[in-house]
């Protein structure tokens, strides 16, 4: 595990993943906070051309044959699923659906935070 590791077009993956014989696994991880409505959240929070450059960017790494993953931990109490933030960045989940259609892995996890620790929690389906 390496992270911030430089790829693509000026960009810097969060965590690049490498093991013998298994292609590398580009991970970008997007910090999800805000809350769409009872039970979903919603990614980004602001327009985040940043982000979508990244989305771009980790559908390239599959076409040329490696894995790619964004990982969304939610740091927001009660969330059951999560969207993209349409309203806020529609470029964005735009970006996100492409990626996905191209074999970018898109994976939630609720995010279980104490005073000593944060914990990888339930994972929750994303709705694209």
């Amino acid at each position: 595990i390496t992270s911030e590791v430089k790829y693509g077009e000026g960009s810097r993956i969060d965590l690049l993943l490498t093991a013998p014989e298994q292609p590398q696994c580009f991970v970008e991880v997007k910090n999800v906070t805000m809350l769409k409505e009872p039970g979903c959240v919603t990614f980004p929070d602001s327009v985040s051309t940043r982000a979508t450059k990244h989305m771009n960017e980790l559908a390239l790494q599959v076409r040329q044959g490696h894995r790619a993953v964004v990982f969304f931990p939610v740091s927001r109490m009660g969330a059951s699923e999560m969207t993209p933030a349409d309203i806020i960045d529609p470029r964005y989940g735009e970006a996100l659906r492409q990626a996905v259609a191209c074999g970018v892995e898109a994976l939630a996890y609720c995010a279980e935070i104490s005073e000593q620790e944060i914990l990888v929690g339930q994972r929750i389906p994303i709705r694209l």
